[in-house]
């Protein structure tokens, strides 16, 4: 929960648990995600070596490889890696691996991977919400008011939910609602600072 509010506070976090155990696997893989997500490539290659060293059976070095090449604007190099990520089990990874293909502008191999994730995890508010911004990507804004409306079903007190909802809104003509999901949105985001 902390890397998702604030990836800051989980990178300080996980540099402090490193400090004390340079091999905590956990530590190593939040850490990696926590820097793709503040956009700190150069860090990344350090991460994805001590990753490589503790985990080798895991996805997670793959993935802090892939994502420092996605934050290079390299996505011709992510790419492998981020196909060898994809194949680890846990679910958060596979997330990740989503949206860093929708960073490199692959949309159909992230929605393919949002869907898998909520093949696994039916509830996955993340997967759905994965889900409505590649179909938007597609002008799909049916599709993805549905994924949307099914994540504010699993978790009503999310903002980026609200905030989404009122682009499909805005997108669509909609500026009463899109409006009312903006506010929603804004009050959320304040009561969860």
């Amino acid at each position: 929960m902390l890397l998702k509010r604030s990836p800051e506070a989980a990178a300080q976090v996980t540099a402090e648990a490193l400090r004390i155990d340079p091999d905590n696997k956990t530590a190593l893989r939040i850490r990696a995600t926590a820097l793709f997500a503040m956009e700190r490539a150069d860090e990344l290659l350090e991460t994805a070596a001590a990753l490589e060293r503790t985990a080798p059976d895991r996805g997670w070095s793959a993935l802090a490889r892939g994502a420092y090449h996605i934050l290079r604007k390299e996505t011709g190099l992510a790419l492998p890696w981020l196909t060898k990520a994809e194949a680890d089990p846990d679910v958060e990874t596979k997330l990740t691996v989503a949206t860093a293909l929708l960073l490199a502008k692959r949309s159909a191999r992230a929605e393919h991977l949002f869907k898998a994730v909520l093949a696994l995890d039916p509830g996955n508010v993340s997967a759905e919400i994965g889900v409505a911004m590649t179909a938007m990507m597609r002008r799909d804004f049916l599709g993805a008011e549905a994924a949307l409306k099914r994540a504010i079903d699993r978790d009503p007190g999310r903002a980026a939910i609200y905030q989404t909802l009122a682009q499909v809104y805005d997108e669509t003509g909609r500026q009463t609602e899109a409006e009312r999901m903006t506010q929603i949105a804004r009050r959320l985001g304040a009561a969860s600072t």
